[in-house]
This record gives structure tokens, sequence and C-alpha cells, in this order.
């Protein structure tokens, strides 16, 4: 509704500045002649999009689910901000977990202690599993996708495969 309006009120002020513009001028053939005007009246053609302007590919979605899938990106672009954000923080929070543990193991290992690299290796492999599963939900996001069972929060794709 929002482009609709924002079409209609540019025509309208486009139909304002033409005209403001129109094409006035004088033919005089010879001195005697009679003056003739001439004005140049614009033509529209104003046609409205079969689809909504601001609308989501598909084709784009399943690129960024398949990049960028475990940053949730696809899910900002198809509108689900909170879904977007669980994978976000999932897959930092899975990257900072797991190096954290492996800075542990390896401390732990120069160091000697059996017990600090085997709680550095544990914590780790957290952290990296938390990071596998976050990359298998994006996987499923991108098959969904590709299969048109998720759409765009607000409706359907503009531009499908």
């Amino acid at each position: 509704m929002k482009n609709l309006l924002r079409v209609f009120l540019l025509a309208i002020f486009m139909l304002f500045v033409v005209n403001a513009f129109a094409v006035q001028t004088s033919v005089n053939t010879s001195p005697k002649a009679q003056q003739v005007q001439i004005q140049a009246a614009p033509t529209f053609h104003i046609t409205t999009p079969l689809h909504k302007t601001d609308g989501k590919s598909q084709l784009v979605a399943a690129l960024l689910a398949f990049f960028l899938g475990t940053l949730g990106i696809h899910n900002f672009y198809l509108g689900y901000k909170k879904k977007g954000m669980t994978q976000l923080l999932l897959t930092l929070g899975g990257y900072v977990i797991g190096i954290v543990g492996g800075i542990i193991a390896a401390g732990g290992a120069s160091a000697g202690s059996a017990g600090a690299a085997l709680l550095g290796t544990i914590i780790s492999t957290v952290g990296w599993i938390v990071v596998l599963a976050v990359a298998i939900w994006a996987l499923i996001d991108f098959i969904k996708i590709l299969t048109g069972d998720l759409k765009p929060a607000d409706g359907d794709y503009a531009e499908t495969l």
C-alpha cells in the first residue's frame, strides 16, 4: 500500500513538473505574419508492476542461505529477525567457545596439565558442535527455500526460481 501511494504521488509530482516546463515557442515567418504558439503536451503511461517492487527474490534468499546461512543473513532478508538473530548469536558464540576451548587445551597441553587439556578439548568440542548444529539448520533452511516451504514473512516471493 505504501509503494502504491508513493508511485501515485510521484506520478502527480511528475505531471506538475512536466507541465511547468512545457515548451511554449513563437514562430514568426515574416514581420507581418501571425504569431503561432506551439505547446507540447506531455503524455504519460503509468503501469503498475505485476508484483510488489519491494518483494523478495527466492534466488537471493537461497544464495544467502547457502553462503551465509550460519550467520542467519537469509532470515534477516526474509523478515525473520528473531530467527536470524538466534542463528547469528549461536554461530558467533560457538566460534568463541571453540576458540577459547582450543586455547585452554593448548595451554594445558604445553603446561603438562592433562586435566586442563581435557577440559579445553571438551569446551572446544561443545563450541564446534554448536556451530555444526547451526550449519545443519541453515542447510535445512536452504532446502526449504529451494522447495518454496520457507517464504518471506510478509507474503510470497516476488521472483521465484
